[in-house]
């Protein structure tokens, strides 16, 4: 089996950590242009940064600043603003591909090895009707999209434009 490399980008976002007391009355996720997401332990998750071709772990005041003016974008004047040196949060990193659009399907050369990755900040998006795409691919029944969306998100996309 020969080695196949992924055209995968790998994309920092930063979540930042609020207390519930900013939002008490919040009881569900708002989504636009980021999220806010009540935890089970009773804070907020508000994110998320996207920074391409940034690989820095570290939890930085300049992403939270961003995740909060989202939110008073979202709910001008509602909140007030916490101090960006002072509020907690996490760092990770998702992958997305150059064109935006997942990977999902059979590896091109590669029998039997299929890939559901680059989904960029739409996992929840697109877990379902990828799934389904998926195991209707593995299974061999009949695909659940139509044909122009099955090959915008087939990985041999990317491999057909490369040539021997």
């Amino acid at each position: 089996m020969s080695p196949l490399a992924l055209p995968l980008i790998r994309i920092r976002g930063q979540v930042t950590r609020l207390p519930r007391a900013l939002l008490p009355q919040l009881h569900v996720t708002l989504c636009c242009d980021g999220y806010l997401c009540p935890t089970p332990d009773g804070d907020l998750n508000l994110g998320a940064s996207f920074d391409v071709g940034d690989e820095d772990c570290s939890v930085r005041a300049d992403s939270h600043a961003g995740n909060l003016a989202r939110l008073e974008r979202l709910l001008p004047d509602t909140v007030p603003m916490p101090d960006v040196r002072k509020l907690a949060g996490r760092v990770a990193f998702r992958t997305a591909t150059p064109d935006r659009m997942p990977l999902i399907g059979e590896l091109p050369g590669q029998p039997g090895l299929y890939a559901f990755t680059g989904l960029g900040s739409r996992g929840l998006v697109w877990s379902q009707l990828g799934a389904e795409v998926l195991a209707a691919r593995l299974c061999g029944d009949p695909l659940p999209v139509e044909n122009e969306l099955a090959l915008a998100i087939a990985p041999a996309r990317f491999f057909a434009k490369m040539g021997p």
